[in-house]
């Protein structure tokens, strides 16, 4: 059984169309410190977004989010994350390495009181030439 259709995550349903493109440096420097950089278009424009993961093996990670005019990746923008430090001399190779189109199916699941948001993705990733599809 797929698992968005166990009977513990019913409930009502939402969907968006997203589409993120995603930055590193040839050698995969943000990627070899734990970061993600990407560039995702939203309903209401661009957002750029700076993730680090906190610690190996653990899902917590720190979060920068800054609006951007584009899907351009805003190199000032980055003065004020740790990739700054991490890209010093290198943010002139920073390019986009890949991009995904998702559609994510949003629902809101009571479990013991609580209110559990559960998103299922199912989309394509292209870069250079690669495409993978997930479902």
């Amino acid at each position: 059984m797929r698992l968005s259709g166990h009977p513990a995550l019913q409930g009502p349903q939402t969907s968006q169309s997203l589409r993120s493109v995603y930055f590193d440096t040839p050698d995969g420097v943000l990627r070899a410190a734990g970061c993600g950089l990407r560039v995702r278009t939203t309903p209401d424009g661009f957002v750029q977004t700076l993730k680090r993961q906190t610690a190996p093996g653990q899902t917590a990670r720190d979060e920068w989010e800054v609006p951007v005019a584009s899907e351009a990746l805003d190199r000032a923008a980055l003065k004020a994350t740790p990739a700054h430090r991490l890209l010093k001399g290198r943010r002139a190779d920073l390019a986009a390495r890949f991009a995904t189109t998702v559609v994510r199916r949003i629902r809101m699941v009571g479990w013991e009181g609580a209110r559990i948001e559960v998103a299922f993705d199912a989309g394509r990733a292209v870069g250079g030439r690669e495409t993978r599809t997930h479902l």
